[in-house]
This record gives C-alpha cells, sequence and structure tokens, in this order.
C-alpha cells in the first residue's frame, strides 16, 4: 500500500514470517516487516539507506498482542485472565506466582496452555483459577508467551489478594 505522507511517501507492508526491509531517504520511507530476528545487512545510496531483515527499527517483536491481563479474588481462589488481539505463531503460555516481587516464581500451571489460535492472526480470552493460595496473602502474577521457535515474552506483573473464606455454622 503506498500512501502520501506530507512531502514523502511511506510504503508499509507486514508478512507473517521472514522477509521485509527498511528504506529511508528524501523520497521513499519503507518500515519494518513482521517475523523473527535475524542479521541486518545494510546498503547505502545517494538517496536512500536499505536495511533487510526482520524488525529494523528497534526491538524484538513478541508473538502475542496482549490486551489485558488480571488477577482478581473469586472465592476461595484468584481468577486470571487475559485477552489477546494477536497470537503469531504462539505455542502457548505459563503463569507464575510470587508472593514477594523479588521473591522466587514458581510456575503455576504443570503444562504448557495452549494457544487457541496457534500460527494464526486472531485473538483468545483465557481463564486460569489458582486455588493454591492463603487467605489474605498477597501475590504477583506474571503471564509469558512462548512463540513456535521458543522465544519466550513476559507480561505484568498483576496483583491479587487471596480473599478470606468465611464458614458459619449451621444452627438447629
Amino acid at each position: 500500500v503506498l500512501a502520501q505522507s506530507g512531502s514523502l511517501y511511506d510504503l508499509h507492508w507486514n508478512v507473517l514470517s521472514g522477509g521485509g526491509a527498511l528504506s529511508t531517504g528524501t523520497t521513499y520511507r519503507i518500515n519494518y516487516s513482521f517475523g523473527q530476528p535475524s542479521v541486518i545487512n545494510l546498503s547505502t545510496g545517494t538517496a536512500y539507506q536499505v536495511g533487510q531483515g526482520y524488525w529494523y527499527g528497534g526491538g524484538f517483536p513478541t508473538a502475542v498482542k496482549l490486551v489485558s491481563f488480571t488477577a482478581r479474588p473469586s472465592g476461595a481462589a484468584v481468577l486470571l485472565t487475559w485477552e489477546t488481539a494477536a497470537e503469531w505463531d504462539n505455542l502457548g503460555f505459563n503463569l507464575y506466582r510470587q508472593s514477594t516481587l523479588d521473591g522466587p516464581a514458581p510456575r503455576l500451571n504443570a503444562t504448557l496452555i495452549p494457544s487457541c489460535c496457534p500460527g494464526g492472526g486472531g485473538g483468545a480470552i483465557y481463564v486460569f483459577l489458582d486455588t493454591a493460595v492463603e487467605a489474605g496473602a498477597v501475590y504477583f502474577y506474571t503471564l509469558e508467551d512462548v512463540d513456535l521457535n521458543g522465544a519466550r515474552t513476559f507480561h505484568g506483573p498483576v496483583q491479587a489478594t487471596a480473599p478470606y473464606a468465611v464458614f458459619l455454622p449451621v444452627v438447629k
């Protein structure tokens, strides 16, 4: 897609895996591709600069575009929910819990929580109920997404206080 931006032209494109480039100059600017990190080759001319590779322009992408990640009391447990807008080449998720921000963070799920959209671009809503909590304790939760190549991205932490359970005796 070619669109004019001021006196320059901007050309943006995305591909699911591989390819892409960045070109800057007085006339054209081509930005980014959607793929995995790679070595960047740079070619320069009198009115252009072309960098070929993946995600030229800063930072490495996550396979998941996260909309929200929350933790809240639910019964005698903590309910974790997260929503994704897109999952590119996402294999699944792991959840970690800590009682302090600098403490150990053991994984809550025994196996990877599978992606609802593996390899696709769709999003989904996920829920996980943490029932192994102590009443009144404060917990910090971190979400990890794992892509098909094993790259891992962390989100959070979010905080929740485990609820107290109240039991009333039955009087006859």
